[in-house]
């Protein structure tokens, strides 16, 4: 494991943002951190990579999946209602 995986020890994610395309790297995996960071994870060749450095936000890492082509899926907290509905998890596909 990277140094940087290290980075993401003890924060809390919120989001979960993955896409397969033909290109490489063929499935990235973003972790949205509450704090407003979020890391990489990614495969080009069946082996895991871990990226270099955390990144932005959920809209960075939506507008940074959007380039390249497939469909995005994202697994969000939901953070309204009532609470017992706050534990649960909205699946998104665009």
């Amino acid at each position: 494991m990277k140094p940087s995986a290290y980075k993401i020890l003890g924060k809390k994610i919120r989001a979960v943002v993955a896409k397969r395309h033909p290109r490489s790297p063929k499935s990235q995996v973003f972790l949205v951190f509450d704090d407003g960071s979020s890391f990489e994870i990614y495969s080009s060749d069946g082996g895991i990579s871990f990226a270099g450095h955390l990144g932005g936000d959920l809209d960075w890492v939506r507008g940074y999946m959007n380039k390249l082509p497939g469909d995005v899926e994202e697994f969000l907290e939901r953070r309204t209602g009532p609470p017992e509905e706050r534990v649960r998890f909205e699946w998104l596909v665009n």
